[in-house]
């Protein structure tokens, strides 16, 4: 394989994940809520390692509309976006940090940074695609969905949960909108 190939893969994968949850937040009726972020999220880490904000920037996808779903939800959640041949699911096990653990430190840190959620999207080669979150998340898709996780496992200190992101696209749009706003609601 070619050097660049994995960076084409990548940024391909970014903006096909940015076009579902466009087409899933909006009710299938629009797919340019979200875009990959400049430089798939280079510029925000750079200013962020100086203590410089760039906002909206955080994380693998940015908000390209006013719409208020994709301002809403991207205004409560960090999305870094990640296709790699090995994802290395196993080292949650082995606590290795590199792959799975490597991307999930980077996304909650981000989401720190810019005092949002993570959201960690996965893809492995031949595998399903996988959304990682937090508690914040799991609690509040139980609670509005009663749906549950498929994986539960410990990265540092913090508690990760793991769907399948199909799973998550099942989700009633109207309903996850509800949370959202009542979620902003809560935080304000």
């Amino acid at each position: 394989m070619k050097k660049n190939n994995g960076n084409k893969k990548g940024g391909s994968y970014e903006r096909k994940i940015a076009k579902k949850f466009s087409l899933w937040l909006s009710g299938g009726k629009r797919d340019d809520l979200f875009w990959r972020t400049h430089g798939s999220g280079a510029r925000y880490k750079v200013r962020m390692d100086k203590g410089l904000i760039t906002e909206g920037q955080d994380g693998d996808m940015a908000s390209t509309s006013q719409s208020y779903e994709s301002i809403s939800f991207r205004s409560l959640f960090t999305i870094e976006i990640k296709f790699y041949r090995d994802v290395n699911i196993w080292g949650l096990l082995t606590l290795s940090n590199r792959g799975l653990i490597e991307f999930w430190n980077e996304v909650e840190y981000q989401a720190e940074y810019s005092h949002k959620h993570p959201i960690l999207i996965i893809k492995e080669n031949y595998r399903p695609d996988l959304l990682i979150s937090d508690g914040f998340f799991e609690k509040n898709i139980r609670d509005y969905f009663n749906i549950d996780y498929r994986i539960k496992s410990k990265v540092n200190n913090t508690i990760i949960y793991i769907w399948k992101l199909s799973d998550i696209f099942e989700l009633d749009y109207l309903q996850f909108h509800y949370m959202i706003d009542k979620l902003l609601k809560e935080r304000n």
